[in-house]
């Protein structure tokens, strides 16, 4: 049974479904505007980074590496000769 309201014939459930669809569609467009900024880093624990190479593979061979001891994506200081699970050769 639909509950009809008064004079819009919407129903009830369609509203409060049309209201959560909003509410959900500024919060996604709020977190897609806001800035980014250096907490958004990931931590060397969560990427399993060493500060060793694996291989001919290490951090200054890497896309996100920001020289002299950074990274785009990992927090903290970075060895040059290290590698995480993230790791991207350079083109």
């Amino acid at each position: 049974m639909t509950t009809v309201i008064e004079g819009g014939g919407a129903s009830r459930r369609q509203f409060l479904t049309n209201l959560a669809l909003l509410a959900g569609g500024a919060t996604a467009l709020a977190a897609v505007a806001a800035p980014q900024t250096a907490s958004a880093k990931v931590a060397p624990a969560d990427v399993g980074y060493q500060p060793f190479s694996k291989g001919a593979l290490k951090c200054t061979t890497c896309t996100q590496w920001q020289g002299p001891d950074a990274c785009k994506v990992v927090s903290g200081k970075i060895d040059p000769n290290g590698w995480c699970s993230i790791y991207v050769k350079k083109p």
